[in-house]
């Protein structure tokens, strides 16, 4: 991926960030503690193309993965790998814990640090 794919006019390029769990889930009731450490967590990011991620708005954590699974970003792909309820929080939380820890060996791995 490019910076050209972040500054991209066209939504179908454009690239952004979105939430798994959205900020403002139908399916689930977040605590303090969620929203302090976990909404914005790296686990709980992926990249996603522009005018995909505003078609997910608030939808919850499960039918967005059916989303994932079908595109084209390898970071998608991989999130439905470990099983959660998106309907309970505290499964939420450890899946987001569980993404972060292993993007952050996929990045020492990569980066031999």
């Amino acid at each position: 991926m490019s910076s050209r794919n972040y500054a991209s006019k066209d939504a179908r390029e454009k690239l952004s960030i979105e939430h798994i769990t959205a900020k403002k889930a139908l399916s689930v009731e977040f605590d303090d503690d969620f929203r302090e450490n976990y909404l914005n967590n790296l686990g709980n990011l992926v990249v996603d193309h522009a005018a995909s991620n505003s078609s997910k708005g608030r939808k919850g954590g499960d039918e967005k993965v059916i989303h994932f699974n079908l595109a084209p970003l390898m970071s998608q792909n991989e999130i439905n790998e470990v099983g959660c309820d998106w309907n309970d929080l505290e499964s939420i939380k450890r899946f987001i814990r569980h993404r972060e820890e292993k993007l952050k060996k996929e990045v020492s791995a990569e980066f031999k640090i």
